[in-house]
């Protein structure tokens, strides 16, 4: 007999954001579980990697409004490709793959990869509808899955965490102690919700104590003119490398000697995995579903959001404690490698779907 497939569905391509980066490491791990997967999304490195691995795609384009369009090729790709279950991220991928989903009969999971407060009223009022007709809804973190849940009302969210392959990001190297010319190292999105801003500000503090150190952001979006200007006029523009968009951010994250997690709204968090993968300190804000990774003896530092002085002397206390961030960077270590990884997520999700064809 063989396989169940699952359909991802994903309105953007590219693989900045961590759902995208979610659906490519379950895509690439579901056969393992006893599920064959396939794709729809538009062109970008999402599909590129799904193809590479010999996984079905279909290339479908969303648009910011409503499509009947969009719901008709979801449809005929459900019903050509056989699926059972359709599986969608983002907004627009799970309205679209919701209509899709009633039109063929398919059951659907959707998994929000944000906060209550990150969605628009008439997304929330759909998913208030979704569930009554059918919709799966599962959250990345406790605390995501909380501030939607009050938001649309009913029973509780089920959250499965994200997770990454650990052993790829694992170097089997100890902790760095060594912060002579220190790098502080941010990976994520250049937007507002991430904070960056405030690590500008913070990073600016850092300078009067380690006046070599270096700030490392590694991400590509449309805040990047502000956060130039911004460390132009805090005088740090030469102690400040912005990275752009990277497909690999391995070799970058292993010469940090701390990462560093200043969002102003988090769901989760898929950079403080792959930082505590390859045993660096972390110093994040207390934010969504960040202290959920970090574990209730936290394996990290946390610090309030929006709060420069704070953030700088929390990475401060770190640079001045090497022996501490070495005995945090390898607490986080072992919590990612038990907790938060890709097979363990794989193993959530495939178990969801049998449920619902149970």
């Amino acid at each position: 007999m063989g396989m169940n497939r699952v359909l991802h569905v994903v309105d953007d391509g590219s693989l900045i954001g961590g759902a995208q980066r979610l659906v490519l490491n379950l895509i690439l791990n579901l056969r393992d579980v006893g599920w064959e997967p396939a794709l729809a999304s538009p062109e970008g490195e999402l599909p590129e990697h799904a193809r590479a691995a010999g996984i079905p795609v279909d290339i479908v384009a969303f648009d910011s409004r409503f499509s009947l369009q969009t719901v008709w090729r979801l449809a005929a790709a459900m019903r050509r490709r056989r699926v059972a279950v359709v599986h969608s991220h983002l907004p627009m991928s799970t309205f679209h793959g919701h209509l899709a989903a009633i039109a063929t009969r398919t059951a659907h999971v959707g998994t929000l990869h944000g906060e209550g407060s990150g969605y628009s009223g008439r997304f929330i009022r759909f998913l208030s509808l979704g569930r009554r007709t059918g919709l799966s809804l599962v959250s990345v973190s406790a605390a995501a899955a909380t501030s939607i849940q009050r938001l649309i009302g009913g029973r509780p969210i089920p959250h499965i965490y994200n997770g990454i392959d650990t052993d790829r990001f694992d170097r089997g190297t100890v902790a760095t102690t060594e912060n002579v010319h220190p790098v502080i190292g941010c990976v994520g999105r250049l937007h507002r919700d991430k904070g960056q801003d405030v690590l500008m500000r913070a990073f600016a503090r850092v300078l009067h104590e380690h006046p070599t150190a270096t700030l490392a952001l590694v991400g590509d979006g449309d805040e990047r003119p502000r956060l130039k200007s911004l460390a132009s006029e805090l005088g740090c523009e030469n102690n400040v490398i912005f990275y752009g968009y990277q497909r690999d951010v391995r070799t970058l994250i292993d010469g940090f000697t701390i990462c560093v997690a200043p969002s102003n709204r988090e769901a989760f968090g898929i950079s403080i995995l792959e930082a505590g993968a390859m045993r660096k300190p972390v110093v994040a804000t207390c934010v969504g579903g960040i202290a959920e990774i970090l574990g209730d003896d936290p394996a990290g530092l946390l610090v309030p959001a929006g709060q420069p002085v704070a953030l700088a002397e929390g990475l401060l206390s770190l640079l001045r404690d090497p022996a501490r961030a070495a005995r945090l960077a390898d607490a986080l270590y072992l919590r990612v490698r038990t907790h938060f990884s890709i097979r363990r997520s794989v193993e959530r999700y495939a178990s969801l779907y049998d449920e619902l064809l149970a």
